[in-house]
């Protein structure tokens, strides 16, 4: 077993499937560390395909009525957890786990790390103005308490490292670079019958998937916008948006004023 710090608790707030991340644990624990997961979230993919390989996973799951209250529980919560565990490095993913993993790194002798996957300060500084979007002050302010707290902070290019220090004055000293890696050998290889039936049942010359979260920086409302105008041109397209997130009504109710139902659907 390596070095003291032999016990790691990875951090997620999902339940589905995310090849980088499973990656990153995988890599962890083939280099000999004992690794557990603690989700926010109820069991799903996630944990079923870790589990397949001999990784031990669990959930805490709490309503969400009032945030600060929520973001307490789970950090009073995640406090027990690893001292009953044993745990001695916290690496949290995605900023609602970041935020309860430092908010318990006041009761905790684990280290943490957060991990950062977005960069909307940056998009927000030079595209907010130009598409009239302003960024969600509890999501700004989240993100200064993280900056300002965490001792070490994981970004994935040197482009959010020089944004956060740009746009958010985070501290060069506690960034680190770390480019996610893929176990591509994960992602499943199409399937010629399911590639047929989808061709089938949305028969156009140009079939899209746009795979992204129904959130404000992902751009669905410009790209539904092109896509209506190409179809008033005459072209033969459809698209279909894949998951879900806060926006998805707002974007079922554009693509039903515009009379669009059958040239753009939104699936999980």
């Amino acid at each position: 077993m390596p070095g003291t710090y032999s016990k790691i608790l990875v951090y997620y707030p999902d339940n589905k499937r995310s090849v980088a991340v499973e990656t990153l644990i995988r890599t962890i624990v083939d280099a000999g560390y004992e690794v557990i997961v603690l989700t926010l979230t109820a069991r799903g993919p996630f944990h079923e395909e870790l589990e397949k390989k001999g990784i031990r996973t669990l959930s805490h799951v709490l309503v969400r009525k009032n945030a600060w209250t929520y973001f307490y529980k789970h950090s009073r919560f995640l406090a027990r957890f690893c001292k009953k565990e044993g745990i001695n490095i916290v690496l949290s993913h995605l900023q609602d786990a970041n935020f309860i993993a430092v908010l318990s790194s006041l009761f905790l002798k684990a280290k943490v790390t957060t991990f950062r996957h977005h960069d909307e300060s940056s998009f927000f500084a030079e595209y907010g103005e130009r598409v009239r979007l302003k960024r969600n002050k509890k999501e700004v302010l989240i993100d200064w308490f993280i900056n300002r707290f965490s001792k070490k902070i994981v970004v994935l290019s040197e482009h959010v490292k020089e944004s956060m220090i740009r746009h958010e004055r985070c501290s060069e000293k506690k960034i680190v670079v770390c480019p996610l890696i893929y176990d591509f050998s994960m992602y499943p290889l199409p399937e010629p019958a399911v590639v047929y039936e989808v061709r089938q049942a949305h028969p156009c010359n140009l079939l899209l998937l746009m795979v992204s979260r129904f959130i404000s920086t992902k751009q669905h409302l410009p790209v539904f916008e092109v896509v209506s105008g190409l179809i008033k041109e005459g072209l033969s397209i459809k698209i279909i948006a894949l998951d879900e997130g806060p926006l998805k009504l707002e974007m079922e109710k554009f693509v039903m004023n515009r009379s669009l139902g059958s040239y753009i659907y939104a699936r999980v």
